[in-house]
């Protein structure tokens, strides 16, 4: 009998696929753990259900139940594999990026700042995980002040300055330079100058 444990396992994978968007930075260095859970989780799924379907054509399709369930797992499996980040791309739904600036280090780790139109910042490093950071955002003459950050990490930045190249923003907590330290300016419709 086909059990329906495999049919909630590729809904749920399908699930959590579709919603990292809004969680996937909370992660931090668990995102790469999870990835890997889900990469298990497909290939497992993929070939039970492969096992379901052969079980279905040695009993010439008399369970009508297991074929039609081993049809949704592969259906939710497809469009697992034709969409790997998720159905929905929810970005498009964010608003305008204004200013973004970023950088990238050692071992491919970037690090991207994106001011939106509606006053809300987002900060997101990649780097063996993913961590994002949002809030608010004003900006007066060259500062850019951040405040409400959604951050871990206590030893964050205050405001950025841009510096006299006007290509290069500078991240300070009082007069003290820290990380982020230096994000190059790519796309710039703000009237900081």
């Amino acid at each position: 009998m086909f059990k329906s444990k495999l049919l909630f396992f590729s809904v749920l994978i399908f699930l959590i696929i579709n919603t990292l968007y809004f969680w996937e930075g909370a992660l931090g260095g668990f995102n790469m753990l999870l990835w890997l859970f889900l990469v298990i989780a497909f290939v497992v799924l993929f070939f039970d259900a492969l096992r379901q379907l052969y079980f279905a054509v040695k009993e010439n399709f008399k369970n009508k139940q297991r074929l039609y369930k081993a049809g949704l797992v592969l259906l939710f499996l497809a469009l697992i594999a034709l969409r790997p980040f998720g159905i929905i791309n929810y970005s498009d739904f964010e608003s305008k990026s204004v200013l973004v600036a970023g950088r990238e280090g050692v071992a491919n780790c970037t690090t991207t700042l994106m001011l939106k139109q509606n006053g809300r910042f987002k900060m997101r490093s990649i780097c063996f995980g993913i961590d994002d950071e949002i809030g608010f955002y004003t900006i007066n003459k060259d500062t850019i002040k951040f405040s409400n950050p959604s951050s871990r990490n206590t030893d964050r930045y205050d405001y950025a300055v841009l510096d006299s190249t006007k290509r290069n923003l500078i991240f300070k907590k009082g007069n003290k330079v820290v990380p982020p330290t230096i994000l190059a300016v790519v796309h710039n419709e703000t009237e900081l100058r």
